[in-house]
């Protein structure tokens, strides 16, 4: 399921790396299959991504809506480790400021 959600989100070179060669110049460049952004956009577009468990056109196909459940919920942007422990990052800007002068105070 894991492998399924990866490769329509992320792309084929995340579950199975492929790689085309052309032989004429003798450069070999990496394919990437994925599903389009624009055709997931949504909860509900994730809910009819089709898993498959195991060959693709086997039927053994099953809606990923039937095997999961999917809601929004806020939350901070990013999660920060340090050793395992969880930190706040903290951000600032220095507008208008060369980085020596920031760096002095």
């Amino acid at each position: 399921m894991a492998d399924s959600v990866l490769l329509n989100l992320s792309g084929s070179s995340q579950v199975q790396p492929t790689f085309w060669l052309d032989s004429y110049v003798g450069v070999q460049y990496l394919l990437n299959v994925r599903v389009p952004e624009y055709r997931m956009t949504s909860v509900a577009d994730l809910n009819s991504m089709q898993i498959n468990a195991g060959t693709s056109g086997s039927g053994n196909e099953q809606l990923l809506a039937n095997l999961a459940t999917f809601s929004r919920t806020n939350s901070q942007p990013i999660y920060s480790h340090y050793n395992l422990v969880p930190v706040v990052d903290v951000y600032g800007g220095v507008g208008n400021r060369d980085l020596a002068a920031c760096s002095k105070t």
